[in-house]
Parts: structure tokens; C-alpha cells; sequence
């Protein structure tokens, strides 16, 4: 399990998404139960003065801000990016995320054009990547594989990849989250992965509110998905490992 010296590390989750009338809450009941660092990611430029905001007032939050695909016709200019150069140059500290290919929303090619130029910022910022996936693994794994000696820390969000995807991204050193769609008894790809992949290139993530799955609706915080629900992520992914807690393997008596 990953898990800062004092607690658990949510690798994926949008703070700014929370009404604000409740997000306290949100913060308390996760710190509670043993959540004490968060991977806040934005999503357009609509949000990104609040997750710099958030990561200013509350302690543990690790900002990461970028355009995801599913908003790339939104924006419709090019002022979008300089806003988020002139961002991270101001926020040192700041990711560039969450931002990606999605092949089954929006205009693939706009999206691409909007990957490539923040991925590349990333690498002349020398900053970590958040990266959202969905059915275009073979454009994403072909990038990669040509920026390969020059590869910023990539995460790839909550992949539903085969194993042979993996097997290739692998030798990059990039690596991925698991989240609440492991405790989906249909997500048998995320379950592969979680078996499969060496437990030093995964991390846990909720990607609260959202992926309000099986057990991950809490009534306390409105019914949405919350980082408190990140034990439940990493004890699936224990019992599928076959292991309890930190126990990796029972020693030869």
C-alpha cells in the first residue's frame, strides 16, 4: 500500500468539485479516516484559481491543474494555455493535469492538439503529469514511447487497459491509480491490473465526488464519493493481491 509517513495519499481526486458548504467536512472525515494527502487535479480554466486555492488553505493538498479533453471545445482559443504557462510558472509547485485522450467524448483531434501542447509544457517545466485515457491507449502509448528520454512523472488515472498496454507502458517507468472501479465486480480489466502490476508502480486514488460506485456514496457528504472511501480501494486491491494490509507474501517456514 502507498501511503505517506503518516497516513494515505488520495493520488486523484477534485476538491473544487465539492459544494463549498461542504467541503470542511469532506476534509475532516477523510483526515479521520488516516487520508492525509490529496492529488487535487483541475479540469478547465474554470477551476483552476480554486484548486490553487484549496491547496493555499488546506494542508496535504498537492495542486495539479491542465484542460481535460472532455472540455477542449469549450475553451474554442488559445488563451486557455496562456493562462495555464503563466499558472505554473507562478505556482511551482503545481502539476499539470488532469489532462488526456478520450475517445469516447468530444473531438479527438482538438484533444490531441491540447495534450500534445500541455505534455510538452510539462516537459520544459519539468513537471508530474496526470493523464485521463479512455479507448486511446495506442495514440497515448505511441507519444509516450517517442518522448521517452525526456519523460516527466506520468500517472495515468484509473486506466482500463488490457495487460498487453501495461507491458508496453511499463519500460517507461510511468505509473498508474487504482480507484473505486476495482470494487465493480464488472471491471475486470482494473481488476487485472490491480493482480498484475507491481505494487511500486500503483498508486490509490477516489476520484471524489466522482466514480460514486459500489460503497463509495456517502451519505454524510450529500451522497457523494469522498477520499474517505480510499481503505475500501486499497483492501480490494489487497484481497485480489491475495495479502492482508502489508503483508506481501508468508515467509517459507
Amino acid at each position: 500500500m502507498k501511503t505517506d509517513k503518516d497516513g494515505l495519499y488520495d493520488a486523484h481526486v477534485h476538491l473544487q468539485a465539492y459544494p463549498k458548504a461542504i467541503l470542511g467536512s469532506v476534509m475532516r472525515r477523510s483526515r479521520s479516516a488516516g487520508v492525509v494527502r490529496f492529488k487535487c487535479c483541475g479540469t478547465s480554466p474554470d477551476d483552476w484559481d480554486e484548486v490553487l486555492r484549496i491547496s493555499n488553505t488546506e494542508e496535504g493538498v498537492e495542486p495539479s491543474i491542465g484542460l481535460h479533453p472532455w472540455f477542449v471545445d469549450e475553451v474554442g482559443d488559445d488563451n486557455w494555455f496562456e493562462k495555464l504557462e503563466e499558472k505554473l510558472e507562478e505556482n511551482s509547485e503545481a502539476g499539470i493535469g488532469e489532462i488526456g485522450l478520450d475517445s469516447t467524448r468530444g473531438n479527438l483531434k482538438g484533444q490531441k492538439e491540447a495534450f500534445l501542447r500541455q505534455f510538452e509544457l510539462a516537459i520544459k517545466l519539468k513537471r508530474h503529469v496526470s493523464i485521463h485515457c479512455v479507448k486511446a491507449f495506442g495514440a497515448l502509448t505511441n507519444y509516450l514511447k517517442s518522448v521517452a528520454d525526456e519523460l516527466p512523472e506520468v500517472l495515468i488515472h484509473a486506466p482500463s487497459m488490457s495487460l498487453e498496454t501495461w507491458r508496453e507502458l511499463e519500460p517507461l517507468g510511468v505509473m498508474i491509480t487504482i480507484g473505486p472501479r476495482v470494487l465493480h465486480t464488472a471491471s475486470l480489466k482494473v481488476s487485472q491490473l490491480a493482480m498484475e502490476v507491481d505494487p511500486d508502480r500503483v498508486l490509490y486514488e477516489s476520484d471524489s465526488p466522482y466514480t460514486c460506485v459500489h460503497k463509495c456514496s456517502v451519505a454524510a457528504v450529500g451522497g457523494f464519493n469522498s477520499p474517505e472511501t480510499l481503505p475500501l480501494v486499497m483492501a480490494e486491491v489487497a484481497r485480489l493481491r491475495k495479502v492482508k494490509d502489508n503483508i506481501v507474501a508468508v515467509p517459507p517456514q
